[in-house]
């Protein structure tokens, strides 16, 4: 008597129940990233993913951590980078660094910035006009970023977590022939503890 074993394997597949609960599960473990903000959908073996992302690094840790759910064959992300940012400068009069008094708005909402991202530091960026010798402006650049961060730090925000500059350029977006107030500002730019560093 001769006995012929034919074993097939067979491709079962997993229970699209629990599959699509471990996407969910992965999902909310990726939203706890601070500036992580995505949903996800399973369907037919396949995750789409879609939201976005403050840090692109953070944008690269996501389609691999759904393509290890077994029973996930391919991940579509449309995950888009969009990176913090603070619009609001505050102006200074020529030749100074006091901060005047009607900029408590726009220190209050910094201040908010900071509470809202617990893990950002801010990098203060101080100008000036192009008025009078370039060392002398440089230093007063340096000098009203200062001011805005000691005020910062008598608003209750740790000094640790900014970090003040002096630029001898003209701020971002201000041309030649615009008026001289504008360029006579502080700038505020979130940073990672990792750029502080640098």
């Amino acid at each position: 008597m001769k006995l012929d074993n034919r074993i097939v394997a067979v491709d079962v597949p997993p229970d699209p129940v629990l599959v699509a609960a471990e996407v969910q599960r992965i999902t909310t473990i990726l939203n706890q990233i601070e500036g992580v903000a995505i949903s996800s959908q399973y369907r037919d073996r396949k995750v789409t993913v879609e939201g976005t992302v403050i840090v692109p690094a953070d944008a690269q840790k996501i389609a691999p951590a759904f393509q290890k759910i077994p029973g996930v064959e391919s991940v579509i992300s449309t995950v888009k980078l969009n990176p913090l940012r603070i619009a609001n400068r505050i102006y200074f009069q020529q030749g100074s660094a006091t901060v005047n008094p009607s900029d408590r708005d726009t220190l209050a909402k910094i201040q908010k910035f900071l509470q809202q991202h617990p893990r950002k530091r801010i990098k203060i960026i101080g100008h000036s006009d192009r008025i009078g010798e370039a060392a002398f402006n440089q230093q007063l650049a340096l000098r009203r970023a200062e001011a805005v961060r000691d005020a910062l730090v008598l608003a209750g925000i740790a000094p640790q977590r900014l970090l003040t500059t002096g630029s001898k350029n003209p701020p971002p977006g201000v041309e030649l022939d615009q008026p001289l107030l504008l360029s006579r500002c502080v700038l505020f730019e979130p940073i990672t503890q990792n750029e502080i560093s640098k």
